[in-house]
């Protein structure tokens, strides 16, 4: 079973939280959407605790989750 979640590591807004690209990229973890689907059963990630950012370098999703917190 999945549920939907606002995406962390761009808080729901669907643009990328840098501008790495530009101002009207969108979040390269959910694609734009500001949500994510996650499987159960549900965690929160312990390496970037939930916050979707990788903590070795905050511009880049976490490597564990994928930025999904």
């Amino acid at each position: 079973m999945t549920k939907i979640f606002k995406c962390a590591y761009c808080n729901g807004t669907g643009k990328d939280p840098y501008d790495l690209l530009s101002s009207m990229s969108g979040c390269q973890v959910c694609n734009g959407r500001g949500q994510v689907e996650v499987e159960e059963p549900l965690k929160e990630c312990v390496f970037c605790a939930g916050s979707g950012q990788n903590p070795l370098g905050a511009r880049v999703p976490c490597t564990v989750c994928h930025g999904k917190g």
